[in-house]
């Protein structure tokens, strides 16, 4: 039986069940009838990442081809090494870092990544990962930006690129995402930033008091800037970058230190939580977190499963026992003590 003798409905089952791109682009370049079916296998997924110039040449292949742009569903840059070499490029000097790669080859890269995001229009898993430190400086490139005007719709957003001002241009993308079911963050300042759901309701009611047509709309603008909490600088554009239409979004899993979990459990039904402990974390049972916050307590009660821990030490699980009734699985990391966790369990028989 030849292969062109086969119903087109097996031609992208045989295809994806090849997992090897080296195979795929045999397929590619030898077989026509299966040619369109390997493109798309091929292109769909891009995340083994072993080096810049590879990066570089995907990148240069989707921009000047944005059929082919099309056709990506997931796109990853991994945060183990070497997987994160362009991150680090853009970091790091000849001095500090033995994975330096000439300037010109970064700069390609970064000049190529917005042009990228724009063709991408099909994306639903975008995970963007760094190894430079969590605070980074003002010298660090808020990545964010280059998310803005994308039209794809994510289902999954790993977003561990992180810089102090990074939520202001999270914000307007985080609400127009209407299919995003998973989300993990390296970082959120939730005592200056809004969660998308409290900044999007924030909007609406700006956009229905001022149209935009309107003859206050450099009043709008500044009333705008208020959108964030105890800032006054960081939301110069908020209103320039949304729509006016109202916030829906399905998020249920979410992966994030406190201030994530501070924005965003507020406004949305989740039910997956990998609380990450931070060293910047304010652990003080008193003013540090309160649980008992109206917008707080109803949110922890949809928790079924929660990861609670990371690299730094974990505050006592006495806090948050209390407020999960629905809780499934627990799982507990970093843990000094053991014996201190149990009497906490009776809250959550």
């Amino acid at each position: 039986m030849l292969l062109t003798d086969l119903p087109p409905e097996l031609h992208q089952i045989i295809t994806n069940n090849i997992p090897d791109q080296a195979s795929l682009c045999s397929l590619l370049r030898t077989c026509h009838s299966l040619y369109f079916e390997a493109e798309r296998s091929l292109y769909h997924t891009f995340d083994d990442i072993r080096s810049l110039k590879r990066q570089v040449l995907f990148l240069q292949r989707v921009t000047e081809c944005p059929r082919l742009a099309r056709l990506v569903r997931v796109y990853r840059i991994q945060p183990a090494p070497p997987g994160s070499e362009a991150l680090m490029t853009f970091c790091g000097t000849p001095s500090s870092s033995s994975l330096y790669i000439p300037s010109s080859t970064a700069r390609l890269f970064w000049t190529l990544l917005p042009i990228a995001f724009h063709l991408f229009v099909n994306l639903r898993v975008l995970a963007l990962h760094s190894s430079t430190p969590y605070d980074g400086g003002a010298a660090i490139l808020p990545t964010s930006r280059f998310l803005r005007g994308c039209s794809f719709q994510l289902e999954t957003l790993e977003w561990g690129w992180y810089t102090p001002n990074e939520p202001r241009d999270l914000l307007p993308f985080l609400a127009t995402q209407q299919h995003l079911r998973n989300i993990s963050l390296r970082g959120w300042d939730a005592e200056t930033f809004p969660g998308p759901a409290e900044y999007s309701s924030r909007i609406h009611q700006i956009h229905q008091h001022h149209p935009a047509h309107s003859d206050s709309a450099v009043h709008t603008k500044d009333n705008t800037q208020q959108i964030t909490r105890r800032s006054t600088s960081h939301s110069q554009d908020f209103a320039e970058e949304s729509d006016s239409e109202s916030y829906h979004c399905g998020l249920s899993v979410l992966t994030g230190p406190q201030g994530a979990v501070k924005a965003f459990l507020p406004g949305h039904k989740i039910t997956h939580l990998r609380w990450l402990a931070d060293l910047d974390d304010p652990w003080c049972e008193g003013p540090g977190f309160d649980p008992d916050s109206p917008e707080l307590i109803g949110s922890f009660k949809q928790i079924k499963f929660l990861k609670f821990g990371a690299w730094f030490a974990r505050p006592s699980l006495g806090i948050l026992a209390p407020y999960l009734g629905q809780l499934i699985f627990l799982e507990l990391t970093d843990v000094d003590k053991v014996r201190k966790i149990f009497p906490f369990f009776c809250f959550l028989i």
